[in-house]
């Protein structure tokens, strides 16, 4: 949310492709990581793991941190939305909360379970972060190419697809015995 509001901040055209391509990144790195962790879980254990990708988001987010600093001599409430100001008892904010809400629900479950599923299934520790990985790259490829469409499109078409190919992904994964 933090480099969502940055971005958001930073640019004032083209910004869905500028998301696109911050969810991207996010993708591009997390989908080292589940490999990553696994090889440090094999050599290290699950502590000293843990220990070290937790310093790495707190390293991180001090970043952010000082990237979401105000510049010098900048009106300080510029930006700044009060609880009153949302449109709470508009139905499309519901709607659009929900939707955002079903569609990490989705993303959340398979980073949460698909490792399980696929070591479940007989395949190695190793192999199931790599899968997991795979998939999370394609999210990099992804997000920024929707941003691309919003942009040509609208953020409408370009969120229905995604709902709808997110939908279509749950089949395939949840239906599937093997990795051929």
């Amino acid at each position: 949310v933090a480099a969502s509001a940055l971005v958001l901040r930073l640019f004032e055209r083209r910004r869905s492709i500028a998301i696109g391509v911050l969810n991207g990144g996010d993708n591009l790195l997390s989908s080292g990581i589940y490999p990553a962790a696994a090889a440090l879980l094999a050599l290290w254990g699950w502590r000293p793991t843990v220990a070290a990708l937790g310093s790495a988001y707190f390293a991180l987010a001090a970043l952010i941190l000082l990237a979401l600093r105000p510049a010098r001599g900048a009106d300080a409430a510029r930006g700044r939305v009060r609880l009153r100001d949302v449109p709470w008892r508009e139905p499309r904010l519901w709607v659009i909360c929900l939707t955002y809400a079903g569609i990490y629900a989705f993303v959340t479950s398979v980073q949460l379970h698909l490792h399980a599923f696929l070591t479940d299934l007989g395949h190695g520790p190793a192999e199931a972060s790599r899968v997991l990985g795979t998939l999370t790259l394609v999210g990099a490829v992804g997000a920024p190419l929707f941003g691309w469409v919003a942009e040509r499109t609208s953020a409408r078409l370009s969120l229905l697809v995604v709902v709808i190919g997110l939908a279509l992904a749950s089949l395939v994964l949840w239906n599937a015995r093997g990795l051929a």
